[in-house]
């Protein structure tokens, strides 16, 4: 093969790789509505705040906070509870309710109620994201 066949493939090999570096994004949308490359998977953070100072008994009123970090990609209205389990596995829903974050946004929730005696742990929840935090209490 000649020389001259070498540098025009060389040159249309170097055309279509800048093409494909300019024209990237649209590229790659068209490889993600095949499924050929792997998608941003959004997560939701759910954490107690100050977990030192946690109550420990029951013996005066349960407050504390926790947040809910959307890190979605997208603005998310989330439900939660908090409930109270005692020993013999019964469960008191204490506070049920949404609160909208925006994409990337937390929100602080603070909580205060009085314990019921025989309480054992409080379980925060997010049911649509399948995932809850608790904390002993005696």
């Amino acid at each position: 093969m000649s020389r001259l066949f070498w540098s025009v493939i060389f040159l249309a090999a170097f055309i279509a790789l800048g093409l494909l570096y300019t024209e990237r994004t649209q590229v790659y949308d068209v490889l993600a509505a095949f499924k050929l490359v792997p998608l941003e998977e959004g997560v939701t953070e759910l954490y107690f705040n100050d977990t030192d100072t946690l109550p420990q008994t029951v013996a005066r009123p349960i407050a504390f906070s926790f947040t809910i970090h959307n890190l979605e990609g997208q603005d998310m209205t989330y439900p939660y509870t908090v409930s109270v389990k005692f020993a013999d596995d019964r469960v008191l829903l204490v506070d049920k309710n949404t609160i909208p974050i925006a994409k990337g946004d937390a929100a602080k929730i603070p909580e205060s109620f009085r314990p019921t005696p025989g309480a054992r742990m409080i379980i925060v929840e997010l049911p649509e994201q399948k995932e809850h935090i608790s904390f002993l209490v005696r």
